[in-house]
């Protein structure tokens, strides 16, 4: 089969961005980092951050930092993914050319325009031009509506792609699995920072078939945050009488503040989360609330739940049983969270797959689509 070399995969997460090539991740920069934030910031002198500077300042200005921005990529103002979105964060919401803008002292910006200026910065740091790449194939959530993957097509072409598809992200989660294992029946779990895709395949045949897949696009990393970030604001509110959800940048601030402790439960038994940090103008009688792993399986629960009932719907338009499995692929970075992947583990009676790098997985297939023509045309039409 032919090679594109200079064929690109793109995944532009909720929360990171990645470029991969032939399937190797690129670095983005000196450090050899592989992870883009996938985050824009504007600071009061006018100037634009992206990536990890602006990721930092969530903290301190969450107004003029955008994040999770996926989530109403190509969505319009009045459509169900803006009110979610808009009942989830402390941004101001209105409307450019159809599609949901956030509000900065900067003006206002869509989710496409942040997906343009992230990936314009991944291009910078990885030493590339749009113009000398053949074919861009960009991963986007199954839950795409035709009118959304037309906005990621026509971002990425306003950079200078030539020819740019997309494909969806669990179909390339199983390309990126498919050459390193012989599986009859295989199923795609892909758990991000917004969204979650299942897809079943079946790999007797090359290229593997797509027999069934769902998803809920509203149904990731972000939620185990706000989950958990409620539960310590209940706490506070039982213990103090103040409600830190009150005010939507505190509360937003609260979430930050969760998120990285969540990480860090990867690592520590418990964390503590300073709520004057979080809220200074909160009663010193609730200095600190300490997170455990046990507070984060709880908050994890429902949405596992969730997560088990979407699975058992896509094998069952398949005629499939959960026996009947030969392979579990992960992808995402959110099934780093403690205790997922055991409960899969146990739910299917199998080890699950995570030998492609869970936060790599999307961009290393789109490279393998978009370096192979017949699979481009396959997936992408």
């Amino acid at each position: 089969m032919g090679r594109n070399a200079g064929a690109l995969g793109l995944d532009f997460g909720t929360t990171n961005t990645t470029l991969a090539s032939l399937g190797r991740p690129l670095p983005l920069g000196e450090t050899g980092a592989t992870l883009l934030p996938s985050a824009l910031a504007f600071v009061p002198s006018g100037a634009m951050l992206v990536g990890d500077p602006a990721r930092h300042r969530r903290a301190m200005d969450p107004m003029n930092t955008l994040v999770s921005t996926k989530r109403v990529l190509g969505a319009a103002l009045g459509s169900e993914e803006a009110k979610r979105f808009a009942a989830s964060t402390p941004y101001k919401l209105s409307e450019r050319a159809g599609e949901v803008a956030l509000e900065t002292r900067c003006g206002a910006f869509r989710a496409s325009d942040v997906a343009r200026l992230v990936t314009t910065q991944a291009l910078t740091l990885a030493g590339l031009s749009s113009l000398a790449v053949p074919i861009l194939v960009v991963g986007v959530p199954a839950t795409f509506t035709r009118s959304r993957r037309s906005t990621v097509i026509d971002a990425m072409r306003s950079l200078g792609f030539a020819d740019v598809r997309v494909v969806d992200e669990p179909v390339l989660t199983a390309v990126a699995y498919v050459g390193r294992s012989s599986v009859r029946r295989g199923l795609v779990f892909d758990l991000g920072g917004g969204t979650f895709d299942v897809a079943l395949i079946d790999g007797t045949t090359f290229p593997f078939r797509v027999l069934a897949q769902g998803g809920d696009a509203y149904l990731g990393g972000d939620d185990v945050d706000r989950a958990l970030a409620q539960r310590v604001r209940e706490r506070v509110l039982r213990e103090s009488g103040w409600d830190l959800a009150s005010d939507p940048v505190a509360f937003d601030k609260l979430v930050h503040a969760v998120e990285r402790a969540k990480v860090r439960l990867t690592f520590d038994d418990a964390v503590l989360v300073e709520i004057a940090e979080v809220d200074p103008a909160a009663p010193t009688s609730v200095a600190s609330v300490r997170l455990t792993r046990a507070m984060l399986s709880d908050a994890l629960a429902p949405l596992v739940t969730r997560m088990m009932t979407i699975v058992d719907e896509v094998l069952a338009r398949a005629d499939t049983a959960p026996n009947d499995l030969d392979a579990i692929f992960l992808a995402g970075g959110s099934t780093r969270l403690p205790g997922l992947r055991e409960a899969l583990e146990a739910r299917f009676g199998k080890r699950t797959r995570h030998d492609v790098d869970p936060s790599c997985t999307v961009a290393i297939g789109a490279s393998f689509v978009a370096a192979r023509p017949e699979l481009a045309q396959l997936f992408a039409g």
